[in-house]
């Protein structure tokens, strides 16, 4: 007798299989509404629980989190650039969990065509096989222009990690809605995405960061670009 809202960040996990999206299934349709945070997730929940009613909610700024961490400390993020080697170069920070879906491999093939150079920071505990990541940066020439910090990042080295980039970006190839989009933002921090799922639903193209085709390292080389 209790109403129950499930809240959906994901309607459907993102590497999915027939088990996942029926037992998904049989739990939305269970809910007596449900939540989400982009347009394009909409018509996704009516797919999956026609008879729930779907409620499109914009994904709220982490504030929270970047004011429990504190502001960071300058020298702090002078560390950071220091250790990334981007005292006097433009540093961009992909971070969480890296999987499949994230298109890591289209950021690091976008570095070469930027035109400042700048330093890509991979920061986050890693779920597949990272030599892949470290063979294409070779074959890019930009070995030393991509650091891998791959592990689960404490919430207290947050503000020095935020606080030290240039942008933020994420260049996935599919997506709903993005909690590291909302973070960055808490953090003040601009964002270069690509145009997927609920993303253009978040990032004000040239004003909060800059949108680009997904699978296209051009594009999104231009738009980091135009953010630095």
């Amino acid at each position: 007798g209790v109403p129950v809202t499930i809240i959906c960040h994901n309607v459907e996990p993102h590497e999915s299989n027939a088990l996942w999206r029926t037992l998904t299934r049989r739990t939305l349709r269970r809910a007596d509404r449900l939540v989400v945070h982009g347009e394009s997730l909409v018509a996704q929940a009516r797919r999956m629980a026609p008879t729930v009613p779907v409620t499109r909610a914009f994904l709220p700024i982490s504030v929270n989190v970047a004011t429990a961490t504190g502001p960071a400390r300058q020298q702090d993020i002078i560390d950071v650039r220091r250790r990334t080697g981007t005292l006097d170069r433009p540093l961009l920070l992909t971070f969480g969990y890296v999987r499949p879906y994230k298109g890591i491999e289209d950021a690091i093939a976008a570095l070469p065509r930027c035109s400042r150079r700048p330093v890509l920071l991979v920061a986050g505990e890693c779920w597949q096989d990272p030599q892949p990541f470290y063979d294409l940066a070779r074959d890019h020439g930009v070995q030393d222009d991509v650091i891998f910090d791959l592990r689960y990042i404490p919430n207290d080295e947050l503000p020095a990690l935020f606080g030290a980039a240039d942008a933020v970006v994420l260049p996935y190839r599919d997506a709903t809605q993005s909690g590291v989009a909302a973070l960055a933002f808490a953090y003040g921090r601009p964002v270069v995405a690509t145009a997927v799922g609920g993303l253009p639903d978040l990032i004000d193209d040239g004003v909060t960061g800059a949108l680009a085709p997904p699978n296209d390292p051009a594009g999104l080389a231009d738009a980091i670009d135009r953010v630095i």
